[in-house]
């Protein structure tokens, strides 16, 4: 299957350099996807970026918009596509760099829409966090409803021009949420949910209250009843929070609050998520000021994580998690939410939910969450890609496009450079920045062999090779058998070396030469970041080879300042005699 990416350049501006990267990072192969940017008239100096684009990029077509059909440039878009699916960008969206991978992969049972679920984007509230990867929805789902707010989806190109041709027989512009309403209503049950594979807030990013009001309108008649009332009032909740300080002008006030009664003046509304319950309670009642202040209410709560604890068991980080939900109101300091813990690359923004389980009482604010991060299956049941990762505990089922997180403290059984794993092969390093966990997949930056080794776990065996140096590592955990190619450095000399991990248990091999002295020792495994074992190598005059604690490397502190001058025959304090030497093992050579 293949994919084509349209993208309305007509605001890009400085923007551009990012979407390109972005698009340029795909997983997929230039064969598989066509960016095809819509211009209706940009800055002459994005004209011409986009004209060398088409130039340097084989997949890269530029199509010019006839001022006044700027209404119909996503049609002219889609007729012009080639790909067996459509991807509609907005000038403020990002994909991760495996997105369009994951989306074209969900498409392999033949649905007409893929939609990514992700609660941190979309252009009108949230995307509902009852969708989870691998879902099938239909137009009949209350869920399905809500992820037409999703920015990134994937739709059949056959599917979306019929639709996009019927809107124009109809003689209307299909908006974001009434196109995609249409599409959803024309697939059926042949629309899946995916993982989150983008940043942005979709084709619709700059669209303004008052037009999303008339698309959503519009959209309703492409629904059923509940699907219908749980879109209008993911709508109003956001609504209310992005009007910013003008707040929502009066004239689209009359308008929501006759969609809101409509839709929700016979219906419970205690059944909606938290975020939108007095929102749209206040709104049945044509209270538009009392909506605003239950929003202001909502932006009150958060969490905070006092306390984490974590250790590693075969390969997989065990992670406690101890901490409050602030801001609840006294009536009901437990609403129907949930607590998860959950896994963030900080360079892509890709994030995925960890297995937990979550203990908190309805009368009590304080939470507990147990959650494991297996690096090998965290990312979807795949391994996680190499990077950093942050770890963070949230609350769901908030309903609200406010993601409400906290990022964990520094474990308290985690100190330093904390402790690492070798898991499946991938070396990996926990670590804490600025009293913040992080998961450092694939150690590019951060050690991962453990805290400082002593010499009783080395040992030097003669062989017909040469001199065998074993260091077994007691803190760097391990999982399943591997070997890690390398290097040793003692000094500035690099010697070969491996790092073996079999069943539980690592260690490190290389064979040892060199001259007479004394040489500190590193390591660096896999592409690792070079790291300090705390011991040295010594080498007499006859070749005698001994492994030694190394002395710690006294931290920098501020100048002293300047003794008065002595008198003579003054004393100077005491002096060392010399270095105090540590345990040792030895070969004679």
């Amino acid at each position: 299957m293949t994919a084509s990416v349209l993208i309305d350049a007509g605001t890009l501006d400085d923007r551009l350099p990012r979407i390109v990267t972005s698009l340029d990072d795909q997983s997929l192969p230039y064969s598989r996807y066509e960016v095809i940017y819509l211009d209706p008239g940009s800055s002459e100096r994005t004209s011409r970026r986009l004209r060398e684009l088409v130039v340097r990029r084989p997949n890269v077509t530029l199509l010019p918009i006839s001022p006044g059909t700027e209404g119909n440039a996503w049609k002219a878009g889609v007729e012009a596509a080639q790909g067996d699916y459509v991807l509609l960008l907005g000038p403020d969206d990002l994909l991760f760099p495996g997105g369009l991978q994951s989306l074209l992969d969900a498409t392999a049972g033949g649905a007409q829409l893929v939609v990514a679920t992700g609660s941190e984007s979309g252009p009108a509230g949230f995307v509902s966090e009852d969708l989870s990867p691998g879902m099938t929805i239909d137009a009949s789902d209350p869920a399905g409803g809500i992820a037409m707010l999703a920015p990134f989806a994937l739709i059949r190109r056959t599917t979306l021009t019929e639709v996009m041709s019927a809107a124009a027989e109809a003689g209307r512009d299909a908006g974001f949420r009434s196109l995609r309403a249409a599409v959803l209503e024309a697939a059926g049950a042949s629309v899946v949910a995916t993982s989150p594979v983008g940043l942005g807030m979709g084709p619709s990013g700059g669209q303004s209250i008052e037009d999303a009001w008339s698309d959503l309108a519009e959209a309703l008649g492409h629904l059923d009843a509940e699907p219908s009332a749980r879109l209008v009032a993911a709508q109003a909740a956001a609504t209310f929070r992005h009007s910013g300080a003008g707040g929502v002008p009066w004239s689209t006030a009359d308008q929501i609050v006759g969609l809101v009664r409509s839709a929700w003046t016979d219906r419970d509304v205690d059944t909606l998520p938290y975020a939108q319950r007095d929102v749209v309670r206040t709104l049945v009642a044509a209270d538009v000021a009392g909506a605003d202040s239950a929003t202001k209410a909502v932006a009150d709560i958060g969490l905070a994580v006092p306390s984490t604890s974590a250790e590693w068991s075969a390969g997989v980080l065990y992670l406690t998690v101890m901490g409050v939900v602030q801001g609840l109101p006294r009536a009901d300091p437990r609403p129907d939410f949930t607590l998860a813990a959950a896994i963030r690359n900080l360079a892509t923004g890709i994030e995925y939910v960890l297995p937990s389980t979550a203990d908190a009482a309805r009368d009590s604010a304080g939470f507990i969450v147990h959650a494991s991060v297996d690096a090998a299956l965290a990312a979807a049941g795949k391994p996680l890609e190499r990077g950093t990762w942050e770890i963070l505990v949230r609350l769901n089922g908030f309903g609200s496009d406010r993601t409400i997180s906290a990022a964990l403290p520094q474990p308290r059984s985690t100190t330093g450079i904390a402790s690492g794993a070798v898991v499946d092969g991938t070396p990996v390093s926990v670590f804490a920045v600025d009293g913040r966990l992080r998961l450092d997949v694939g150690a590019r930056g951060h050690g991962f062999l453990g805290a400082r080794l002593s010499p009783e776990q080395a040992t030097i065996n003669e062989t017909a090779a040469g001199a065998l140096l074993t260091i077994t590592l007691p803190d760097a955990v391990a999982r399943g058998d591997a070997i890690l190619h390398g290097a040793l450095f003692l000094g500035k000399f690099r010697a070969p070396a491996v790092l073996r991990t079999t069943g539980s248990s690592a260690q490190i091999e290389c064979y040892l030469n060199g001259l007479a002295g004394v040489s500190r020792l590193e390591a660096s495994f896999g592409g690792t970041k070079q790291q300090p074992l705390g011991l040295q190598l010594r080498i007499g005059p006859a070749g005698e080879m001994t492994i030694e604690a190394a002395p710690k490397v006294p931290s920098k502190k501020p100048a002293a300042k300047k003794p008065a001058a002595k008198k003579q025959g003054e004393s100077t304090g005491s002096q060392e005699a010399g270095s105090q030497e540590g345990n040792r093992i030895s070969r004679q050579g």
